[in-house]
């Protein structure tokens, strides 16, 4: 699968840690917007309280991980009872970065009257959702799992010595009566069941949600009419906390994950910000390793089998 590649150095002179984006949408003349005819809120407000709820989740969720992280390091011991919260805290991130792209197409779709009889609109969303394909579809998948085949999301811990990646799976069923990995969303890796790490998603859900926002300002370039741009320069205190606690992160991965493209969020000498992805940046375990699997998870009455990620596990019966 082609990668686009996707860099930004933040704060920007234009819209601090903001992407671009925020400031056009604060440009467009309100004669210009109907959003009230589809009981939106205005576009920029939209994609405003949309985008910092994704950055509030990747905050709360990374901040939690470095506690844990921390606590491994220091004690060689991981508290599992702290994955119980962490999964809600996954749980919102997936949900909220699902609710950034949909508010980012419905902002598209209050930018034009309902008189344009959809050519324009159709258009101009076209472009958006080519461009975002790839990120639009690993989300949706999971978010209409969970949704329409009630999926439930499972954290686990794999740990080794003072080193902790906490990663999550989709749960469905592997096969008849046995629960385990989404086998619609996670591939296998040397015949065993996989998930994702959090050291790899937070960073990726967030650079990506930079991207959508750099596809949106493109097409707003392009189909909208604007005069003059005035820059939004809103307080960005809580961009640059997320940030600085997404690069406390190490880049510890999966087995199957260390050789794929990494997402990297990483805070310079100066205080200043990269996101990238794909970026050069090397795994810390550069292979993998033998460590303990902590996960919980609920047998049903008929589904008394539990295949967990990255270990063999035992049929019944």
């Amino acid at each position: 699968m082609h990668i686009t590649a996707m860099k930004y150095e933040l704060p920007t002179k234009s819209a601090g840690y903001f992407p671009e984006v925020l400031s056009l949408l604060s440009s467009i003349d309100d004669s210009c917007v109907f959003n009230e005819d589809r009981d939106l809120s205005h576009p920029a407000d939209l994609f405003l309280l949309t985008f910092n709820d994704v950055i509030e989740c990747a905050y709360r969720l990374s901040k939690r991980f470095n506690a844990e992280a921390d606590r491994r390091q220091l004690h060689r011991q991981t508290d599992i009872s702290e994955l119980d919260d962490i999964r809600i805290d996954i749980f919102n991130l997936i949900f909220y970065t699902s609710n950034f792209i949909e508010a980012c197409q419905s902002i598209i779709k209050s930018l034009f009257p309902d008189a344009d009889n959809g050519n324009k609109f159709t258009k101009a969303v076209r472009e958006f959702n080519e461009n975002t394909k790839n990120y639009r579809s690993h989300a949706s998948k999971i978010i209409n799992q969970i949704k329409h085949q009630h999926r439930r999301i499972r954290p686990f811990s794999y740990a080794w010595e003072n080193n902790l990646i906490i990663g999550y799976f989709i749960e469905g069923l592997v096969e008849i009566n046995t629960i385990g990995p989404e086998p619609k969303i996670h591939s296998k890796f040397n015949d065993l069941n996989t998930g994702f790490s959090i050291n790899r998603d937070i960073p990726y859900h967030l650079i990506n949600v930079y991207f959508a926002s750099a596809c949106l300002a493109s097409v707003v370039r392009k189909h909208i009419r604007i005069s003059e741009v005035v820059p939004e320069m809103l307080d960005g205190e809580h961009l640059e906390r997320c940030f600085r606690e997404v690069a406390k992160m190490k880049v510890m991965l999966l087995p199957d994950e260390i050789k794929m493209e990494i997402p990297f969020v990483h805070m310079r000498k100066d205080g200043t910000f990269l996101l990238e992805f794909p970026s050069k940046i090397k795994p810390e375990n550069i292979k993998p390793h033998i460590a303990d699997i902590s996960v919980t998870t609920r047998l049903g009455i008929k589904n008394l089998s539990f295949a967990p990620p990255y270990a063999m596990f035992a049929k019944n019966g």
